[in-house]
């Protein structure tokens, strides 16, 4: 069993806002 955890919008602790297509290269 595995899992992957991601926030959709970033919030204001300073997180680097992920790519474009980085989310649908992570669900292949």
């Amino acid at each position: 069993i595995a899992a992957f955890f991601a926030e959709s919008l970033p919030s204001v602790g300073g997180q680097i806002i992920p790519p474009a297509g980085y989310f649908s290269q992570v669900a292949e």
